[in-house]
């Protein structure tokens, strides 16, 4: 039963976030708003109900972050911050699933190269965030530990990391679109690498426990 119902809220997310994809067309923002949220709220829910408390929380941060983000320009501060805390989170769930420390020194090769493309990633944007400057790059540095937690953590799914780089790959295709240049297909881009990231990095945690 456990499994069945894991799977029916799985579809309707999925079915939640392929309507998302497609809502621009039909002109109501409303729908627009309550369809990004149930998307990842319901992936929360199937966390929530496997006892997975940490990955939960994160999951249900991160669906308040949707909502706000959909609630247009005015609300991408409030946005940053809460998906802020939603790695904040993730770094903790990851972070008492790490690694030894005394591990071959190339696998930490992945984490080094993250710490690069933040700190390049934050010097080609640096210029074009004026006052937003300090919160994108505590945001950048966020999701920089999140993805080097999440390749030093102790899963046997390989999903928790993919799900972590496409997550990390969702916010900087966001992030150069708002402060940089246009992406072609951005928003598009954006929400598939998000969302595939989300559920890869759900997946991934509850296989643990099947």
């Amino acid at each position: 039963m456990r499994l069945t119902s894991r799977a029916a809220a799985l579809g309707l997310s999925a079915a939640a976030s392929l309507a998302y994809l497609v809502f621009p067309t039909w002109g109501l923002p409303t729908l627009e708003i309550v369809l990004k949220g149930l998307s990842v709220s319901l992936l929360a829910l199937i966390a929530f109900q496997a006892n997975q408390r940490l990955l939960s929380l994160g999951l249900f941060i991160s669906s308040v972050g949707d909502v706000l983000l959909a609630c247009g320009r005015n609300f991408f501060l409030a946005g940053l911050a809460v998906f802020l805390c939603a790695h904040l989170v993730y770094i903790l769930l990851f972070t008492r699933r790490r690694a030894s420390l005394a591990a071959p020194s190339s696998q930490f090769a992945f984490p080094a190269f993250l710490v690069v493309f933040g700190l390049v990633f934050g010097a080609w944007l640096a210029p074009s965030l004026g006052a937003l400057r300090v919160p994108v790059f505590c945001y950048i540095a966020a999701i920089v530990a999140m993805g080097a937690t999440a390749s030093r953590a102790n899963y046997r799914s390989p999903c928790v990391l993919s799900g972590a780089v496409l997550f990390l790959i969702s916010d900087s295709l966001l992030g150069a679109g708002r402060f940089k240049t246009p992406i072609p297909l951005g928003a598009v881009l954006v929400w598939t690498t998000y969302y595939a990231g989300q559920c890869a990095i759900m997946l991934g945690v509850l296989s643990e426990r099947d």
